[in-house]
Order: structure tokens, then sequence, then C-alpha cells
């Protein structure tokens, strides 16, 4: 399972594309303050679009962890305090979701909107974390 932090639609396609074309999985997750700059709407709209699971990288702020919750978000990031972290997640699991304080140490495969490919990125051999989020299966929305 690799993050890879996408941009916009076009970058999530193609990560999405590439990974089918390679063989591997990847976690979409919205950049670190992607949810201050477009809003949690965005990105479930996004991951609807393309049938695939988006984490929200809520950075260190619990409002926006909750608006992703509440707009139905199953999987949260939040880099906060981590006694705060534990309350969001009790909250999650109730509504059937997880809020995480961290993706695995693997987390580097940033697909820009235009340019760099996956295939230009290392592929980094660490296990994910056990606090890290599930391994959703994405497949290419083409």
């Amino acid at each position: 399972m690799r993050p890879v932090v996408v941009q916009d639609y076009a970058s999530a396609v193609r990560a999405l594309t590439e990974a089918r074309e390679t063989g591997t999985v990847v976690r979409l997750v919205s950049p670190r303050d992607g949810v201050a700059q477009a809003g949690a709407a965005f990105w479930l709209a996004l991951a609807r679009e393309l049938g695939c699971e988006i984490t929200i990288d809520a950075s260190g702020f619990p409002g926006y962890a909750l608006e992703a919750l509440r707009l139905g978000a199953r999987s949260v990031l939040f880099r906060g305090d981590p006694a705060l972290r534990r309350r969001l997640d009790g909250l999650a699991r109730r509504m059937g979701a997880r809020v995480y304080g961290r993706l695995p140490a693997a987390a580097g495969g940033d697909v820009p909107s235009r340019g760099a490919s996956l295939r230009a990125r290392p592929r980094p051999g660490a296990a994910p974390s056990p606090s890290s989020p599930p391994a959703p299966e994405c497949e290419d929305p083409s």
C-alpha cells in the first residue's frame, strides 16, 4: 500500500492509472492543509467521482476533522494533539470511520497536477504502521 498525495482530479486519475499499470495498490491522500484550502466537501466529491476513498488530511485542526466526518469521510488524518485525536477517533468509530495520527513512513508520493509520475519516484519498502488507515482497493475510473 503506497500513500499518494493528490492535488486534484487529474493527479488522482494519473495515480490510479499508473498504480493499475504497475500492479501497485495506492491510498489517495489529500495534501497537508488541503482541507483548509478546498474544504472536506471537495475531497469527498472527488472521492465519489473516482469511486475511491481519499484520506482527508485535516492537519492539526479538529474542526476540519469533524467537518470531514460530518460530511461522510471514512478516513481522516489528524496531526494534532494525540489525546484529542483519540477522542476524535472515538467519535469517528461510532460513525463507521477512523481518525488516524499518521500515515505509514512510506508516504512520499506526491502527484502534481501536471508533470512527474509515480514511476519517477522510488518505491519505499516500509510496512504500514498499526495506526495507518486501511488499504482501500481503488480501481482506475476510466
